[in-house]
């Protein structure tokens, strides 16, 4: 890969099921510098439990020579249905002047939105890009600045079920940048029993039709969101569900 690109991986994402329960994070004391080469200003995503989740970066670039504005993701991302968890990208919408890409899990480039640019400029998104990753490539490269990126998806996830409630593991970062703010929301609180935020530092608000989860992520820190949801949840949710015995005492 070329233009040092791992230091713009802005976000590494997987949508899992935690078979094996929670493991104990330790709170952190990190402070996050707002000097670093690239780092996320804010963070905002906003999950509906039909699927859909939206995300909103601000990302801060302290230095030039960047051309890609990107996440990947761990699962596969796909406009195609699979018969698998996947990520179905909706739209993407990204900074005057850019291209607006997915690269799915087989290795094909799709554009979003209307673009002057010529057929190279998606050879290179071709080249450089990982698979299952979207973002806005600026093929004359990205000033210092602050840049917002709007990502839509419909997400199929596993989710785990029994009787009486349902299990959804929605890990939104692993390896990535420092988020200096991060606000999370959940709509639809009257289907959520419990929720689980990872780390257990950030902090929780329930205002009774949304719960809202804010805080900060220093770089590489896991941001997970571990939801114990009313079983009711399968019938708006379009996801890979398995029974599992006793859900909400397994988490």
């Amino acid at each position: 890969m070329s233009e040092n690109r791992q230091i713009t991986l802005l976000v590494t994402v997987s949508l899992v099921i935690g078979l094996l329960g929670i493991a104990f994070i330790e709170p952190f004391n990190e402070q996050i510098s707002l000097d670093s080469e690239v780092l996320v200003e804010d963070y905002n995503a906003v999950l509906y439990l039909n699927g859909t989740l939206i995300e909103e970066f601000t990302y801060r670039l302290n230095q030039g020579g960047y051309r890609f504005l990107y996440r990947n993701w761990e699962a596969p991302v796909s406009l195609q249905e699979h018969d698998s968890p996947f990520i179905q990208p909706v739209n993407i919408i990204g900074p005057s002047g850019t291209m607006c890409y997915i690269k799915d899990n087989a290795g094909e480039v799709t554009l979003f939105g209307e673009s002057d640019y010529s057929i190279f400029n998606k050879v290179d998104i071709q080249t450089e890009a990982y698979d299952n990753e979207v973002g806005c490539f600026k093929p004359d490269y990205y000033n210092v600045g602050s840049y917002r990126v709007k990502f839509i998806y419909k997400l199929h996830p596993p989710i785990e079920y029994d009787e009486e409630y349902s299990h959804l593991n929605l890990k939104l970062a692993s390896e990535h940048v420092p988020y200096s703010n991060v606000r999370i929301t959940l709509e639809d609180a009257e289907l959520i029993d419990t929720v689980y935020p990872h780390p257990n530092t950030l902090n929780l608000l329930d205002n009774g039709d949304q719960i809202i989860i804010t805080g900060s992520s220093p770089k590489d820190q896991l941001l997970e969101i571990e939801l114990i949801l009313d079983k009711n949840v399968l019938d708006i949710l379009q996801g890979f569900p398995a029974y599992t015995e006793n859900v909400a005492k397994n988490v």
